[in-house]
């Protein structure tokens, strides 16, 4: 692997992130130099590294910089992601120099220099064959091989990811953004690009003021800022309102993160929409109750027989319907798309998915169903239910004298039952 391979190439004293669709190169501002350091030093002493962060916080191009920094030292790096003839002839390599690197980056620095080279499909891949990169991690370490590792905190926590790299130290580039002058840099970011494509001046204090308001939690500030330059320079190198420019690059970042998204769960994306919706405005359902959701005709039917006059005929099979209702109701180990969609979401995703609506009044009748059916199949969950209603409308302090009430309230109302 090469620095050009890294979509980094250098000139000079200085490394440029290169943009080979758009036929433009920025310089490198280097805000990670002290992280970079620990992290070098800690791979140059045998051990793997796992950096992860929000989406868009810098961590390809400070794992690619690094990289580069090993290549110019004599590293054999290998791309830990390669099919297996690649793979094994990388290893070759491995007998006649002295020093190695592994190295794997699902997205790269690329998902945010163009709109057009889109890399869903290498997260897709990320998600099915986790637990393969994980072996060949494991099997590099065996040959005293360390290897950094980049991912986006929900690809990380929200695939297989987590389990298969568990025991491998991982740093968040975002805990480190906090030590730095974020907003200065930012703004050498978005000189260093609008300079590559022809400004001369680009004076973004206004527009980067806007982003760092809107994103406490750092996520997307790189990319807002890259694609904020690019917009500036196709404008003419022309001011406009910070909210207006803001406004274009969230539309075009959305098809490139909708895209990543609906390909990453694309077998389960009709069934976590709900679940998703309600997340995007910061309610999270319990992840049973979003599994849920895609059965909620099922789960109706088999209410409403249970309701049925007694008769002779539907006696005998009542308890196979609550059965089927309590099988329905089954706590299993929950599906990733599910539990991401469930989640908290970091705030670039709110961003690029505003436009994700799904009906609240049609949510609000579906899971009141799923709770009507619970209380039906396990009875004893009013109580907890109960314990939980009282929380949230009382608070903590006084949820415990108030349970008793609220209980009686909601099992006499004909709103739930």
């Amino acid at each position: 692997m090469s620095s050009v391979s890294l979509g980094l190439t250098r000139e000079d004293d200085h490394y440029y992130v290169v943009n080979i669709i758009e036929n433009y190169k920025a310089k490198v501002v280097q805000w990670f130099k002290t992280l970079g350091e620990r992290i070098s030093t800690t791979l140059k002493a045998g051990n793997s590294i796992v950096v992860i962060g929000p989406h868009g916080v810098g961590k390809s191009v400070l794992t690619r910089y690094i990289t580069a920094k090993f290549i110019e030292e004599q590293y054999a790096v290998i791309d830990v992601s390669t099919d297996v003839v690649t793979f094994d002839n990388a290893l070759e390599v491995l007998n006649e120099l002295p020093n190695a690197l592994g190295f794997y980056d699902p997205l790269g620095i690329t998902f945010y220099d163009s709109s057009r080279v889109l890399r869903s499909e290498t997260a897709l891949t990320l998600r099915d064959r986790c637990d393969y990169i994980a072996d060949r991690v494991l099997y590099l370490r065996y040959r005293d091989v360390p290897s950094l590792i980049t991912l986006p905190t929900e690809l990380y926590r929200y695939t297989t990811c987590m389990d298969y790299i568990a025991d491998v130290k991982v740093v968040n580039v975002a805990e480190y953004l906090k030590t730095v002058d974020l907003a200065a840099v930012l703004r050498e970011v978005f000189a260093s690009h609008a300079s590559g494509l022809g400004c001369r001046e680009a004076e973004a204090d206004s527009y980067i003021s806007y982003v760092l308001e809107r994103h406490g939690d750092y996520s997307g500030v790189f990319p807002l800022t890259v694609y904020g330059a690019k917009r500036y320079a196709k404008n003419r190198c022309l001011h406009e309102p910070p909210d207006v420019m803001y406004r274009e690059v969230v539309r075009e970042l959305s098809r490139i993160y909708q895209d990543l998204y609906r390909r990453l769960f694309l077998e389960k994306w009709d069934e976590i929409r709900p679940s998703l919706s309600l997340s995007l405005s910061d309610i999270h359902l319990p992840i049973d109750v979003a599994r849920l959701l895609p059965k909620i005709r099922r789960v109706e039917r088999v209410i409403a027989f249970l309701q049925t006059p007694d008769t002779e005929y539907t006696k005998l099979l009542r308890e196979e319907a609550l059965d089927q209702l309590r099988e329905m109701y089954h706590i299993e180990n929950g599906d990733v798309a599910f539990r991401w969609a469930t989640a908290p979401k970091e705030s670039i995703v709110k961003e690029v998915f505003k436009e994700f609506k799904y009906p609240c009044r049609e949510l609000v009748e579906k899971i009141r169903v799923i709770y009507r059916g619970l209380f039906i199949a396990y009875p004893e969950m009013v109580f907890e239910f109960a314990k939980a209603i009282a929380k949230f409308a009382y608070g903590e302090n006084r949820a415990r004298e108030m349970w008793l009430d609220t209980y009686v309230t909601w099992t006499q109302s004909p709103r739930w039952w």
